[in-house]
């Protein structure tokens, strides 16, 4: 197993499937122990790369780790964090907003500003062809994180 240092590093690799099979390592990483946790900041960080990608992926080890969140890193940047679920490459925030369940389970007491979120996604501006995608992700969502109340 490589390095947690040089996993994320390669989080924002351009080769897309390298990128994705060190964030699954990450990911599986996170689901047993905090190990991760103390490199939450870079995760933030990339919240806002240029790329798409990146940002998608920011956002999902965010979500991964918020059950290792003592330090209330979440909460302190949930503005910017969420702010991914308007983002102006639909496919980027359909992911985000398929994890937020996740985040909320997490973090309960962030489900309002997280269904707020949700909602200014469903008034998001975005093409037509991604429109109706966009509305049954985020519709999904709520309905997900309502029912875990």
């Amino acid at each position: 197993m490589h390095e947690i240092q040089e996993l994320i590093t390669a989080l924002l690799s351009k080769d897309a499937d390298y990128a994705y099979e060190c964030l699954g390592q990450l990911e599986a990483l996170s689901a047993s122990s905090n190990a991760v946790y103390e490199h939450f900041d870079a995760f933030l960080d990339m919240l806002d790369h240029e790329s798409s990608y990146v940002r998608t992926r920011g956002f999902i080890m965010i979500a991964s780790n918020a059950r290792w969140d003592e330090d209330c890193k979440v909460e302190n940047n949930i503005d910017s964090i969420l702010k991914i679920l308007c983002d102006p490459k639909p496919i980027a925030a359909r992911q985000a907003i398929k994890r937020t369940p996740d985040l909320a389970s997490c973090k309960p007491n962030l489900k309002p500003d997280i269904l707020r979120a949700l909602k200014r996604a469903l008034n998001t501006s975005r093409p037509e062809s991604m429109q109706n995608l966009v509305r049954k992700d985020t519709s999904l969502a709520i309905e997900r994180i309502n029912r875990c109340s």
